[in-house]
């Protein structure tokens, strides 16, 4: 046979020979889902003054209240919880909408991270009253948040600024 002739038994080998052609490894990708657009964004707290402490306090208490689902009223168990707070995010300049920062549909809050000892430092301010009694506040906490949006995105949305 001629694959015989041309040295052995690989019938593909032999055609690619024969036309000069190779096959292309390249696969074409076949998409079955698009996600959710995902933003993070990361904060450094340096309070100077118990004030301070209570408001960094404040803010990461709230982030987190606001990232998780609710039971229903009256409920402690059931099948149903209420969703999490969606969060609206805009660039800001003087009061109007910094559009070289693309627009963010709205998000839900999927994680929040918080370092108390950040480039490997753990320190504290002099102990400071709690309702649990004394305890020494951290100096530095950085704190990022993830967020993801709740409408798939697509080309029209991107001509809209998105």
């Amino acid at each position: 046979s001629l694959t015989d002739a041309l040295g052995g038994g690989d019938a593909t080998g032999t055609l690619r020979l024969l036309t000069s052609k190779a096959i292309n490894p390249h696969l074409e990708a076949i998409v079955d889902k698009v996600d959710f657009r995902t933003f993070n964004y990361s904060f450094r707290f340096t309070p100077r003054n118990k004030k301070e402490v209570q408001t960094v306090d404040t803010i990461i208490k709230l982030f987190k209240f606001h990232m998780l689902p609710e039971r229903v009223s009256e409920q402690d168990i059931g099948r149903y919880l209420i969703y999490p707070s969606e969060f609206e995010i805009h660039f800001m300049y003087k009061g109007v909408e910094n559009t070289w920062f693309p627009f963010i549909s709205n998000c839900v809050l999927t994680n929040v991270d918080v370092n108390y000892g950040p480039d490997g430092q753990y320190q504290t301010f002099e102990p400071m009253s709690t309702p649990d009694g004394d305890a020494p506040p951290p100096v530095v906490t950085e704190m990022t948040l993830s967020f993801k949006e709740t409408e798939i995105m697509t080309k029209e949305k991107i001509e809209q600024g998105f």
